[in-house]
């Protein structure tokens, strides 16, 4: 067999041994007695030591660097999403508000970049559709340089060219029915010359007149059609620029609403965490449960502080837990030797200091994968390697509390019957018979004094053990009667003196370190808002003129901007009101081309068309009178050909009127009109242009002066807080009371805070204590942790006063278990529980951090029997006195205090027990008889 089992019965069997071979060595032979091995069950554990954690716990830690400025009491219970302390978030909020500032610019830049493309890309749509009416336009000019005419002078040219060729082929018909008169003398030379002349001039008039009717209908001349052309290519080239503009601008909008949105998305985010920070400085609790304390790290000398209101925290510090009740497990430390029997499941009892007699069960519930222990933590402390194990207790009536120490026992193997034998019987391997002979056996599993025979003996066989000599009284002994008195149970320790209402002061706000200028001296007595310490704050100062700087140049920025848009929008109103004008003009051209010309002019253009009606209606007929005189002889021919040839004409000018008669009712051409509507198009898109930067211009000017106004905010905003610095460099008590100054480190050693040390944000230097009310901070070992309650009575008395004592009662306990001050080292298992004691004494030397001696009424007794507690002596049957006789008594004690301890069973008070001379000296309650 190996491991601690085995040890153990070879360090008793060593023993046994040597107390024979002392018997032996003086001659004397040991005397004997005879015992029988035993058959009882088997229970086989091995004994760990553990402690109590919280098996469903929120820890909460700070979220920032901060003040906690409220706490609920310990030992409340908090429902799930219930509050738990809540931190000093001012800093956090002042960030929120700065955030805040640069999203809302961020917001505001947005909105203006994204009116400033609203309208670019109004003014790049606009642009294309002016290039494309002035691309039409140009092609339409360019179709009525082709192909357009005038209509009323191509009518003249026609008719004038159709009279021209009636004339000279009346003249040519003249010519010839002249000839044959002329050789017969009837038609003189001249005559004929004269019609011959005016036949050739009337020939080139009709050629003129059909060169210029061919050029009217070729529509214009060369240089007119390259010009056109040009125009044309100039408009599809303008087209084609503004295309590739809307197709960049496009993506350079891109680009920028991205950068803008990027910046925007940057501040959103900052404002988000920094609010997340500000509701995180609420701490609220996840689960129902009860709030305990913890130790919070200070800065600085000293031990570790309980959690309390007022006390400045840093990011990360567990200042408490919830709990829930009923929820532990037992952590153990296994030895590697015995960690290879230890399996999940097994079933685990354990008791506590605070609960003497009571066993709690529970099981193994998980191993840790891997031994403990590193080379450095060897080589610091060459402790042995050890397995971590948890075991679930249940704990209905919620008895047990966290980090309270549990003397755990492991069960691992039980059988109903085994073969047992004291362990004083065994040498070795081997016992002694009654008949002198040896015998060597198998031994199993060793059990306190008992050990396990799994092989040469049977149940009831008989071994010899050596007998012991029964114990006899000390010397020195003096006889004692049991006395009956009144008995106080009180716990007694030691703590220090603490001021109830004390105020930690820091500057909560403040940027970089600043110098002490002044402080007041330890122990000086202040009123509420007296000055106790100043700060330098010259470079404060020169930050608020820079501060205050900005401020003004953001108040005259905002004017600025204001009067810039009201000069940007005057000149945008009247490009409006020119684009209008420009509008109407171009409406007023198409209804002029639509509608014909004015009613004055159409109306003497059918007065021409009535009159010339008229006039070829009086031709005619005097052409038809002329033309029956002529035929009876009465009139000449030539009257008749004159009058043929003003018919024609007057002919010619009808239809000329006529032409321009409908030409005036119809207004223009259809190239015309679309040319009209073109332009109209074109100055219509001009207007929404114009109205559109009005409009634009409106609402970016409402942003920009928002943007200015929160600009200006954000400059006073932030000069106030300087101003605020400034006012906090001036340190005023909070309440009345008496100064004490922090401790800290520098670089001469551990002092207290002086004029020239430097100063942050948040760092506590000084304190202002009222001195009218105190409480005692202390500390109760676990065991008797139970005993205590609030509202028990205490008292208390100063160190340095030992004689003078005072009155108290217990304000809390704590609820968690913690190390001893100190308890570094890896044998000092030492566990307390802080305990808090009120009182309402009040004297002049009593001072924060004094130390004092408490002692706590826990129980009381009336008339109970009582005896020294060095007259009791213990075996392993427990606790026995001496009678004068010499003779032993089994008695049962209770508590003990003050030198004696209570007699519950086994002594009367007319009784004698002996004790120690020295302990008779002064002592109460008991005496000689």
């Amino acid at each position: 067999m190996a491991g601690p089992g085995r040890q153990a019965l070879v360090g008793a069997l060593i023993l046994a041994a040597l107390c024979l071979a002392i018997r032996f060595r003086h001659g004397t032979e040991p005397p004997f007695r005879r015992v029988k091995v035993r058959a009882h069950p088997l229970r086989q554990s091995i004994a760990v030591q553990g402690v109590l954690k919280a098996t469903s716990a929120y820890r909460a830690h700070s979220p920032l660097d901060a003040t906690l400025v409220r706490l609920v009491p310990e030992g409340s219970r908090v429902a799930k999403g219930g509050f738990v302390a809540q931190l000093d978030a001012r800093e956090r909020a002042e960030k929120v508000r700065e955030q805040t500032f640069n999203r809302e610019t961020a917001r505001l830049e947005l909105a203006i970049k994204e009116l400033e493309f609203e309208q670019e890309v109004f003014e790049v749509g606009n642009r294309v559709a002016s290039a494309k009416h002035e691309l039409q336009v140009a092609r339409l000019s360019n179709e009525l340089v082709d192909r357009g005419i005038d209509y009323a002078e191509l009518v003249r040219l026609t008719h004038s060219l159709k009279a021209s060729e009636a004339t000279r082929q009346n003249l040519l018909k003249a010519l010839r029915e002249a000839l044959p008169y002329s050789t017969r003398g009837f038609v003189s030379s001249e005559e004929v010359e004269t019609l011959r002349l005016k036949e050739a001039c009337e020939k080139l008039t009709t050629e003129s007149l059909s060169v210029d009717r061919e050029i009217l209908t070729s529509g214009a001349t060369t240089d007119k059609r390259a010009e056109a052309r040009k125009s044309v290519a100039i408009a599809e080239k303008n087209l084609e620029n503004a295309m590739l503009k809307e197709r960049t601008f496009h993506q350079r909008r891109e680009q920028g609403l991205a950068e803008v949105k990027a910046r925007l998305a940057s501040a959103a985010e900052e404002v988000s965490q920094v609010g997340r920070q500000l509701e995180q400085a609420t701490i609220r609790s996840p689960v129902d449960g009860v709030v305990l304390y913890e130790l919070v790290p200070v800065e600085g000398p000293g031990d570790d502080q309980r959690a309390r209101e007022g006390m400045r925290l840093s990011y990360g510090a567990p200042f408490c837990q919830v709990v829930r009740p009923g929820r532990v497990h037992v952590e153990m430390e296994i030895d590697e030797a015995d960690a290879p029997r230890v399996k999940v499941g097994q079933q685990v009892s354990f008791q506590l200091d605070a609960y003497p007699g009571s066993v709690f069960k529970g099981r193994l519930s998980k191993l840790k994968p891997a031994i403990s222990g590193t080379l450095l933590s060897r080589w610091f402390f060459p402790t042995v390697h050890s397995l971590t194990a948890e075991a679930q207790v249940d704990d209905p009536d919620s008895r047990l509390y966290p980090e309270m120490t549990a003397y755990t026992e492991i069960l691992l193997e039980e059988r109903s019957r085994a073969l047992w034998l004291d362990v004083a019987a065994v040498d070795q391997d081997e016992v002694l018979l009654p008949d002198g002979t040896r015998r060597r056996i198998g031994i199993g599993y060793v059990k306190e004094q008992e050990v396990e025979v799994t092989a040469g003996l049977s149940e009831g066989d008989e071994v010899l053990v050596p007998q012991e000599s029964p114990p006899e009284p000390p010397p020195g002994q003096a006889a004692v009667r049991v006395a009956a008195r009144d008995l106080v149970i009180t716990l007694s320790d030691h703590g220090s003196l603490v001021a109830t209402n004390e105020c930690e002061i820091f500057i909560p706000e403040l940027e970089g370190e600043q110098t002490l200028q002044s402080m007041a001296t330890d122990g000086t007595s202040v009123t509420r808002g007296q000055v106790i310490a100043q700060l330098d704050s010259e470079i404060l100062k020169e930050k608020l003129k820079a501060r205050s700087l900005e401020l003004s140049v953001a108040e005259k920025d905002e004017k600025v901007v204001a009067e810039q848009a009201s000069a940007d929008l005057d000149s945008l109103s009247r490009s409006l009101e020119v684009a209008e004008l420009s509008r109407q003009v171009a409406e007023l051209d198409l209804t002029v081309l639509l509608s014909g010309k004015r009613p004055r002019e159409i109306k003497d253009l059918a007065g021409d068309l009535e009159s010339a009606e008229a006039d070829i209606g009086f031709v005619r007929r005097k052409l038809s009178i002329q033309g029956s005189l002529a035929r009876r002889g009465f009139a000449k021919q030539k009257d008749t050909n004159d009058l043929t040839l003003d018919l024609l004409n007057r002919e010619t000018a009808l239809e000329v009127a006529r032409a321009k008669f409908e030409l005036a009712r119809q207004g223009a051409t259809e190239l015309e009109r679309q040319k009209a509507r073109g332009t109209l198009s074109k100055a219509e898109l001009d207007l929404q242009l114009a109205r559109k930067k009005v409009a634009v211009r409106a609402k970016k000017r409402e942003l920009e002066l928002a943007k200015s106004a929160i600009a200006v905010k954000k400059a006073r905003t932030a000069a106030d807080r300087i101003r605020r610095m400034i006012g906090s460099c001036t340190v005023r008590a909070p309440a009345a009371g008496t100064v004490t100054r922090n401790e800290r480190w520098a670089n001469d050693g551990l002092r207290k805070y002086q004029e020239g040390d430097q100063v942050g944000e948040g760092q506590v230097f000084i304190k202002v204590s009222n001195l009218d009310h105190f409480k005692i901070v202390g500390t109760i070992p676990e065991e008797r942790v139970t005993s205590v309650a609030v509202g028990q009575r205490a008292r208390f008395a100063l160190t340095s006063f030992p004689t003078e004592s005072y009155e108290g009662r217990v304000r809390s306990v704590g609820r968690v278990a913690r190390e001893k001050d100190g308890s570094w080292r890896s044998d000092d298992d030492s566990r307390i529980f802080d305990v808090e004691i009120e009182t309402t004494a009040h004297r002049k030397r009593f001072q924060p951090g004094l130390s004092v001696s408490f002692a706590i009424e826990i129980q009381g007794f009336d008339r109970c029997l009582v005896i020294p507690t060095r007259s009791l002596h213990y075996d392993s049957e427990g606790a026995f006195v001496f009678l004068p006789s010499g003779a032993r008594r089994r008695i049962t004690v209770g508590e003990e205090q003050s030198g004696v301890v209570r007699v519950i069973a086994g002594l009367t008070r007319d009784d004698e027990v002996l004790a120690p001379r020295e302990d008779l000296q002064g002592s109460q309650g008991v005496g000689h008889p």
